[in-house]
């Protein structure tokens, strides 16, 4: 997750590098990568608040077979979608960054709503396999992140990024309540 987290940064860095090269940054160019740099450390926050605590007390409490699956499941199947995610969402940053205040083109519209669902959905599959359910902020974070990936050639891609790094956020301190008041934040 640090290596996928720290790609979304290289990736940012090396277009803004690249750009440096032959223009100069401008106001827009600036806020941009601020702005790119902002999702990314909304993602950051959003995983390493209570995720891996969350799944180290669920590992406490299971024993023999259930641990076993619990960990493949939780550590496998769910974080490979949850990686996904992050390098999607790399790879549109990537591209916002050298052409700011432009609308995201069609593949990077797909690629960003692919990456807050992967990323998303993920972290939803692994609540639903650590405590059961599924959380109606997390859904509103898919919802949000689609439209905003999906807003047409009038909303620059920034303000897009932006929407979902404000949702992914707000989804969080939402979640965060939740689980500061659940037994899962105490390890035994």
């Amino acid at each position: 997750m640090i290596i996928s987290l720290g790609e979304v940064l290289v990736a940012i860095g090396a277009k803004v590098t690249d750009k440096l090269d032959t223009t100069d940054l401008t106001t827009k160019s600036v806020v941009t990568v601020v702005v790119c740099v902002f999702l990314a450390a909304a993602l950051w926050w959003v995983y390493f608040a209570f995720v891996p605590r969350a799944c180290e007390a669920n590992l406490y409490r299971l024993q023999g077979n259930d641990r076993t699956r619990y960990a493949r499941d939780a550590y496998t199947f769910t974080h490979f979608a949850i990686v996904l995610g992050v390098v999607f969402y790399a790879v549109v940053a990537k591209h916002v960054v050298v052409h700011p205040g432009d609308p995201l083109d069609h593949a990077d519209r797909w690629m960003l709503a692919a990456s807050v669902v992967l990323f998303t959905g993920g972290l939803m599959v692994v609540k639903a396999r650590t405590i059961g359910g599924i959380t109606l902020e997390r859904l509103a974070v898919i919802a949000i992140g689609c439209g905003s990936a999906f807003s047409g050639d009038g909303v620059d891609a920034i303000v897009a990024i932006a929407v979902i790094a404000v949702a992914m956020i707000s989804a969080q301190v939402i979640t965060g309540k939740r689980f500061a008041q659940s037994s899962l934040d105490r390890l035994p």
